[in-house]
């Protein structure tokens, strides 16, 4: 037996009272107060209707924790139940929504729980949906002791705590998508831009105006498929968008065989550019500034032919667009991903709303198969870890084949720690780098691995250095930890490429001397990983082939110098004979 049928056999026995909701809670209707959009003035406080948060004011009319009911308007859902708000702190509610707060002998949460389960079909009349004060006073709750309330509360409330915290990230999972969607189509490299207008045939507007329930075909609108009709129009994917009302600037795609209403344009895109890419770049510019007028905004094709676009090589747009349909798949396919898992727990949490709140004892027995999915590795779905500036990089990398990045993004770079010139010792293991590359002496201890990039930023400021062997930096070396971005030889090579830029940023004073911000501020061309060790074993071998003194071209040349000088000598050793 669980813990909630031991409650009901305990302190419900024979059965448990029903009460009119206005012996169960304060009513607060009389002290609502609505106010026309046009006389609100902007603030902090939530401004509440019939079905939620409307907009913020300067004021508020209550403060605590309220239980908010649609009273006209959208009052009721496909289900038959009313609408439900839980509302905290100082808001402001107008005549739209029934305003409760709690009494003694009855939880308020509980109320907000069973309250979502009362089917006011009946009770909702007129034009307008109405769910007058009178039927809502007068509704039947079944009071239980308050020990069963506040386990129902328990309960119920961890199903809505997760509900939500899911609800948020994926609201952030949203954001995150519309921000790397951003990202990508503001381009950090030279791309071509072009006016709309020079990549499309045509942008017209639909002219369907007739429907049939019985067509075959669909019909497209400002938001969509809004109909059907008999006859086609046109039997390939088109961009459209909303072109007039309160959804202008909309952006979808038409699919199939289909016409398209006249409320909508049809973007009719010239061969040699990936229509999912132009409509997600369209997507971007958020198309709805462009709507003029008053009551009915309007967007004209000739303002979007004007608009720029950034066009990309046809292989970088087909790689934008996996990027971004991945992302749209996690934030908006009810198959996968966290809506799915919303979507889960929306139910079981229905599950066990309705199993709780009917008290009959036959009926509220919990399975063993619905409680697993409470184990927390069910929630652990494809949780957001990587920073924005290291996703970036990663999606940089994938779309353009490299990134731009600020060297201090990819690496933290630190000063090394001094070290008494009395302390070297030539018999010490580690030589020590502080004002050149020529080693200051040796020190029994190394405070950086082998296989590290420096630079000198005292002295011989400027100068880039790269040891082979553990070392010790001293305090004028600029030491660098990467986060895996970057192959610290590839970081040698790239600011020896910049070395120009980096020398001319050198205060020339008694000392010279180079700030630590001016390396943390050298933009790297940086390719995956992979690719930076490609082009390191390259130039690796360019590096022993000129400098290495045993092997390559000094070699070669020191064998060659030799072997000119025994000829030297030899031709030039002549015989007297006179």
């Amino acid at each position: 037996m669980t813990k909630f049928e031991e409650l009901i056999k305990e302190f419900c026995p024979n059965g448990v009272e029903y009460k009119s909701l206005e012996k169960c809670c304060n009513i607060l209707d009389n002290k609502r107060k609505p106010i026309t959009k046009s006389s609100r003035e902007s603030g902090d406080y939530p401004y509440y209707g019939a079905n939620g948060i409307q907009d913020y004011v300067a004021n508020y009319l209550f403060d605590g924790k309220f239980v908010l009911v649609g009273e006209d308007g959208s009052v009721i859902t496909k289900f038959g139940t009313p609408v439900v708000s839980w509302a905290e702190g100082k808001i402001w509610v107008n005549n739209h929504a029934h305003i409760i707060e709690e009494v003694d002998g009855v939880l308020l949460r509980y109320l907000y729980h069973y309250i979502q389960t009362v089917d006011i079909t009946n009770l909702v009349h007129g034009n307008i949906p109405k769910f007058t004060g009178k039927d809502f006073r007068a509704m039947q709750i079944p009071v239980p002791p308050l020990v069963v309330q506040r386990e129902i509360v328990r309960v119920l409330d961890s199903f809505t705590l997760l509900s939500a915290e899911l609800t948020a990230e994926l609201t952030a999972r949203r954001k995150q998508y519309e921000f790397y969607r951003d990202k990508l189509l503001n381009f950090n490299v030279e791309i071509k831009i072009k006016k709309l207008g020079e990549i499309v045939h045509n942008i017209s507007s639909g002219k369907n105006k007739e429907r049939s329930p019985e067509g075959k075909y669909n019909v497209y609108g400002s938001t969509g498929v809004i109909g059907k009709c008999n006859n086609y129009i046109f039997d390939e994917d088109r961009i459209l968008i909303a072109r007039v009302g309160a959804n202008a600037g909309y952006v979808h795609i038409a699919t199939g065989q289909y016409d398209v209403s006249d409320n909508t344009l049809i973007v009719d895109l010239k061969n040699g550019n990936n229509l999912k890419f132009i409509f997600y770049v369209l997507q971007s510019r958020k198309l709805n500034q462009y709507a003029k007028g008053g009551g009915q905004p309007l967007i004209t094709a000739g303002q979007l032919k004007e608009m720029q676009v950034p066009i990309p090589p046809l292989d970088v747009q087909e790689r934008i667009v996996n990027v971004l349909d991945n992302f749209d798949a996690i934030c908006s396919d009810l198959g996968i991903g966290l809506p799915a898992e919303i979507e889960k727990r929306q139910q079981q949490y229905e599950f066990y709303r309705d199993k709780l709140l009917t008290f009959d004892l036959g009926s509220t027995t919990i399975y063993q198969t619905d409680r697993q999915t409470d184990r927390q590795t069910d929630r652990q779905t494809d949780r957001q870890t990587d920073r924005q500036t290291d996703t970036l990089i990663r999606l940089y990398q994938y779309v353009f084949g490299f990134a731009y990045v600020r060297l201090g993004d990819m690496a933290t770079i630190s000063r090394g720690i001094r070290v008494v010139k009395t302390q070297l010792d030539e018999k010490g293991e580690y030589p020590v780098y502080q004002n050149s590359l020529t080693p200051l002496g040796y020190y029994s201890e190394a405070n950086r691995k082998a296989n590290s990039t420096f630079v000198i930023s005292a002295g011989a400021a400027g100068e880039i250095g790269f040891s082979k062997v553990n070392f010790w930096a001293a305090d004028d070396c600029l030491c660098f930890d990467n986060n895996g971005f970057i192959n610290s030889r590839f970081l040698y090579y790239s600011l020896q490429k910049q070395q120009a830029i980096i020398s001319s940023r050198v205060r020339r004073a008694g000392v010279p001397r180079l700030s630590r911000s001016v390396i943390e501020n050298i933009i790297i061309s940086l390719p995956p990983i992979e690719e930076q060790q490609r082009i390191v074993d390259i130039l690796d071998r360019f590096d022993k082939l000129c400098n290495d003194i045993s092997a390559g071209l000094p070699a070669e040349i020191e064998a060659r110098q030799k072997q000119y000088e025994y000829f030297r000598d030899k031709l030039l050793q002549f015989n007297q004979n006179l």
